[in-house]
């Protein structure tokens, strides 16, 4: 994931505003919205859409979706597997 300079985080969080999803469905649509409007931005640019930015879209996409595995959903199931035991009997790496 790339992490941006505080003072870009500033910037993106400020045009962001006050907007927090109250469920999956709006984070879904301001996700999406957000695509649209990058690709907007290149069709206004750019003058089209090509599959590099479709490609781009993909792998930002992609790469959220890895970062927050590692840094969210790894962490809970390790706490639940502590909590609750292991499910696999094959163990690599750190055992149950």
């Amino acid at each position: 994931m790339p992490y941006l300079e505080k003072e870009d985080r500033d910037e993106l969080n400020s045009a962001m505003g006050g907007f927090t999803p109250h469920s999956g469905g709006e984070l879904q649509y301001a996700i999406a919205k957000m695509i649209n409007r990058y690709y907007g931005r290149i069709a206004t640019f750019e003058g089209s859409i090509r599959y590099k930015h479709i490609e781009e879209a993909m792998g930002a996409l992609n790469g959220a979706n890895m970062e927050h595995y590692r840094m969210v959903v790894a962490p809970y199931e390790d706490s639940k597997i502590k909590e609750n035991g292991g499910v696999y009997d094959v163990k690599f790496g750190k055992s149950y």
